[in-house]
């Protein structure tokens, strides 16, 4: 019998038994759906965070305390001072930029508007570095930190709430209890789904950091972000940053030098595991429909003991009605496969309208749907399969 009129004759019996393949199908449907909707959420969670990172700036590297250190847990550790700063940084020569950095929460005031914003005490370097834009007037130049100027360059969102409609270049703002004269307006950034209003970069107001070191009384900073001019030099650079930390500090420095591929590293890694988890719990439920398959397929040989014994009778093979039944059972699973397909990826499209975070259905995903349905029709179609081939053929005829 060839395979054309084995998908025919299981076509066929599918469509005698509407209901019941309906039922049987739900099974391999829901399965399917739900590692379908699992996996799609979980891709796009992981570009999600990947682009955040990416967004920090390009060929990014940084230097901060070991958090990972029981010391440095319990407080036992020293940031590094300006002086550290420069010094690692010479040492460094694939680093084509840095810029310490001091950030704070502060209130700023504009007459009788009030808004709370983060503080970023920065160099000249810092726009390059986090590959920030600017809309209008410029940035802190290397003179306002040189002379620790009481400038200040403001994010979109700080000057459209204190400033409403004015010209903000030049206006006289008051960040604490200090005046500063706005010399630049960040562009606007692109939303964030992981930073509050105040954190975002639009409600960022950048001075130059030795005012902020001079206003806050601090004597070293907590992190140093660096830029590599080429993406292929930035294990080279980080080599080198942490052989400074060494002969800058010692070796117990208790600080670490990370990347953005760092961190998309790590955090590909948790979301890949998490959707991992959530798509074998999905399978669970793949694997119930396959047992529902099973049990239907020998409900279906017990019904058709007659059927099979009249074509063994005129002369069919055991590897005939092997064949017949098995594509049976592959082509029951390959069509909730399909449907699961459909359904999951609506689902996914539906939770991701609530959720921070859009769903991506990946090709790789529907082939594993595909290869998974058929490999579960195979498996559970198999016993069934057997179980028809080994009927005797005169038992099967007087079967009533």
């Amino acid at each position: 019998m060839g395979l054309w009129e084995c998908f025919s004759l299981a076509i066929n019996s599918l469509r005698v038994n509407k209901l019941r393949s309906a039922l049987t199908l739900l099974g391999i449907v829901i399965g399917v759906a739900s590692v379908i909707t699992m996996v799609s959420m979980g891709e796009g969670a992981q570009q999600l965070v990947s682009g955040e990172i990416s967004s920090l700036g390009a060929n990014l590297i940084w230097i901060q305390p070991d958090y990972a250190n029981t010391e440095v847990q319990k407080g036992n550790y020293k940031q590094l001072s300006l002086q550290e700063v420069d010094l690692i940084a010479s040492l460094a020569p694939d680093l084509s930029a840095y810029s310490p950095q001091i950030a704070y929460g502060q209130q700023a005031r504009y007459q009788n508007q009030a808004q709370d914003i983060t503080i970023g005490g920065v160099n000249e370097q810092y726009l390059t570095i986090r590959s920030l834009e600017m809309e209008s007037g410029r940035f802190i130049s290397e003179l306002d930190n040189q002379l620790a100027r009481k400038v200040v360059v403001i994010g979109k969102g700080i000057a459209d709430q204190l400033l409403k409609d004015l010209d903000p270049i030049g206006a006289t703002i008051k960040i604490g209890d200090q005046q500063f004269v706005v010399i630049g307006v960040l562009a606007k950034e692109t939303s964030t789904n992981f930073t509050t209003d105040n954190t975002t970069g639009d409600n960022y107001a950048y001075i130059p950091i030795t005012t902020a070191i001079r206003l806050t009384g601090y004597t070293s900073v907590p992190i140093v972000f660096g830029q590599t001019a080429d993406a292929r030099r930035m294990s080279a650079a980080r080599t080198q940053l942490e052989q400074a930390l060494v002969t800058v500090r010692g070796t117990d420095h208790r600080m670490r030098v990370d990347s953005q591929d760092d961190m998309i590293e790590l955090f590909s890694t948790i979301t890949s595991v998490f959707t991992a988890i959530l798509a074998g719990i999905g399978s669970i439920s793949l694997l119930v429909g396959g047992i529902g398959v099973m049990n239907i397929m020998l409900v279906s040989v017990t019904e058709r003991t007659r059927e099979i014994g009249i074509r063994k009778a005129l002369g069919a093979q055991k590897g005939d009605i092997i064949k017949q039944f098995l594509i049976e059972s592959i082509v029951l699973c390959l069509l909730g496969g399909v449907f699961g397909i459909i359904f999951g990826s609506l689902g996914s499209a539906l939770i991701a309208s609530f959720a921070p975070w859009s769903s991506v259905l990946s090709w790789f995903s529907v082939f594993l749907a595909v290869s998974f349905s058929t490999l579960i029709g195979l498996i559970f179609g198999v016993y069934p399969a057997y179980k028809a081939a080994q009927l005797d053929p005169i038992n099967a005829l007087r079967y009533e």
